[in-house]
This record gives C-alpha cells, structure tokens and sequence, in this order.
C-alpha cells in the first residue's frame, strides 16, 4: 500500500522490553494533497489537542484527527512556495507559539493559524530580504528560509538564508 501518514503509540516506560505500536495508517491517494511533482513529507508533525498538523515540501497541509483515525483537512496553501528540483518548497516544521500555530515556506512567508480542525488563517507575514550572496536558487535572489521558528517570552526568532530575524512581541 502507498502510506502517507502512520500513528504509532509511545512505550509508557523506558523499562523491560518497551514496543513503539503502530496504530492507524492513512493510505497516499484518500490522504493527501494531490501530488505536484515529486512530494515528501519533510519536516516533522506538530500534534496539538488531539490533531497532527504535516507539511508537505511542495506547499501542502494535511490534518489528520488521530481519535477519529483520519485526515480532517486538506489542502495546497496559498503562499509564496516555490519548490523545484533543486529548492525545497516547505521544510519547516509547522510550529505552537503560544495560541496560534505557524507555517513557514522557502520564500519568508509565515501563515498563523488557529490551532483546530477547520482552517483557520489568523495572518500572514513576509520576510523579504534580496541579496546578492543568497545561494538558495529563489528568484531574484531573495533570501531562503528552511527553518522553524523559535519563540521565546512573546519574541519570534526566524533563521533566514542570510540573517536572523527577531520579531518582538506587544
């Protein structure tokens, strides 16, 4: 069968003979976003309340309801994304900063969701930095993201190809 998304329940203790068991498998054609391109799922899941939240490198979201053994939500985001054979679309991992849960492309666009099985799109912000050095094959040079975002009190820190951006909170 062609999976794309496995559960697996955690030992509760690290003593004896501990076991990882599967529990539900999602098969790729009723599961996932359809395919553009060559599509991986590269950055880790986010699980919060109950619902994994997965980012496909080509710009796809899936969110699957681990109670109910099943994808919730699907879809290609709107974002700036650009993703070819030699430039990773979306590898950041989907990120929980206090209420709101963040998705970062390759181009510095950030979506802010509320966490949930609809979605729903609290903001968007973008980071645009062009820059001669940038070696990440986006157009015009513009400088690449491929990490998640780190949060720290109500500070946002943001690792781009080139800089290292902080975002202060209110």
């Amino acid at each position: 069968a062609n999976v794309a998304f496995t559960a697996f329940e955690l030992p509760g203790s690290t003593t004896g003979k501990p076991a990882i068991k599967p529990l539900f498998e999602l098969n790729w054609e009723d599961h996932h976003v359809p395919l553009r391109g060559i599509s991986f799922w590269c950055a880790s899941p986010l699980y919060v309340d109950g619902l994994v939240y997965a980012l496909v490198m080509t710009g796809g979201l899936m969110i699957v309801d681990v109670n109910a053994r099943k994808s919730v939500h699907r879809r290609w985001l709107d974002w700036y994304c650009r993703f070819n054979r030699y430039l990773y679309g979306a590898v950041a991992s989907p990120t929980l900063g206090g209420k709101n849960i963040y998705l970062v492309d390759n181009s510095g666009c950030s979506i802010v969701l509320q966490p949930g099985p609809v979605y729903q799109e609290r903001g968007r912000n973008i980071l645009e930095n062009i820059s001669p050095w940038s070696q990440s094959g986006n157009p015009c040079k513009q400088e690449a993201f491929y990490t998640s975002p780190v949060f720290a009190g109500d500070d946002l820190f943001l690792r781009g190809e080139e800089y290292l951006y902080a975002i202060r909170g209110k």
